[in-house]
């Protein structure tokens, strides 16, 4: 699937694909950075019973979930301009509908305007883009390492 269509609070966005570079650069800052992050303190029967929790997710929701929790724990560890480009990157992959009769626009314009100037002050939208632009383009890597082992590609507790 080339887009998908998908809601964030009232507007109605289209996500669209990274090239096969971008989303591999990117794939790979967020897993080397959360691997190293993933050390916790938890006991060990919280993090058995979380395993198990994860372990009876869909495969889809296994991917998502660790797109999500990746991107929530590089925000302080890596360099400021890494974690911007791949903001910007993420973004450039979204559109927004305007209007129902017009076809989709990007979010962010071709100059680095914003095409609804409203989105750029809208914290919480623009979260819920970067994220589900990282999930829609990074979670077939999780989830095809899944079909080819057998089980989730998920990172190690």
């Amino acid at each position: 699937m080339e887009y998908k269509d998908t809601s964030i609070g009232e507007r109605k966005f289209r996500l669209g694909r990274m090239t096969a570079l971008v989303g591999s650069r990117i794939l790979n800052v967020l897993i080397s950075t959360s691997a190293k992050q993933t050390s916790s303190e938890a006991p060990a029967e919280e993090k058995a019973q979380e395993k198990s929790l994860f372990d009876n997710l869909p495969e889809e929701e296994k991917a998502n979930l660790i797109i999500a929790s990746s991107w929530m724990l590089i925000g302080t560890n890596v360099p400021e301009d890494v974690y911007t480009q791949i903001q910007k990157n993420c973004l450039k992959t979204c559109s927004v509908y305007i209007s129902p009769d017009a076809p989709p626009t990007p979010v962010v314009m071709s100059d680095g305007r914003w095409a609804v100037k409203e989105i750029e002050n809208d914290i919480p939208t623009v979260n819920q883009l970067i994220i589900e632009a990282l999930q829609f383009n990074l979670a077939p890597f999780f989830t095809a390492s899944a079909l080819k082992s057998g089980s989730a590609a998920a990172p190690k507790q």
